[in-house]
């Protein structure tokens, strides 16, 4: 589904350099035999969220569990799994804040950041996670 990242936070643009979204989503859905929905048409907003140290957006079917990685170069997405789409990719409009903020946290043994972040999420739930995985600054 998606990449794990290491002690670092990337959007789909960084963790797959070259690689538009419009190609990573289609690859998906080709593989998945799903077909391609028309890009000229948005069917709404979905909210990016950080995971693991990615940016990711989960498919707003209630049917699909699937998250695909997201960027804000190109805010779009569709579910390659399931073939609902295009949506709008909304960031949080403090995005620096809440990146700076899990870069604060110890990276554990297996390497991979516990960087995540959920919308709705507040900045002061966010340090008060932060200080609960042993980061006292």
């Amino acid at each position: 589904m998606v990449t794990m990242p290491k002690s670092w936070v990337e959007e789909q643009h960084e963790a797959m350099p070259g690689v538009s979204m419009g190609e990573y989503c289609g690859h998906i859905a080709l593989k998945n035999r799903v077909p391609i929905p028309a890009p000229d048409h948005c069917e709404g907003e979905v909210y990016a969220e950080l995971h693991r140290g990615l940016w990711i957006a989960r498919c707003p079917e209630e049917s699909c569990s699937c998250a695909w990685a997201v960027t804000s170069v190109a805010p779009r997405f569709f579910c390659g799994e399931c073939g609902a789409g295009w949506f709008t990719v909304v960031f949080p409009p403090n995005k620096a804040a809440i990146i700076r903020e899990v870069m604060k946290r110890p990276i554990p043994r297996r390497g991979l950041l516990h960087a995540n972040w959920v919308p709705g999420e507040t900045m002061k739930q966010l340090r008060a996670e932060t200080l609960a995985q042993g980061n006292l600054s």
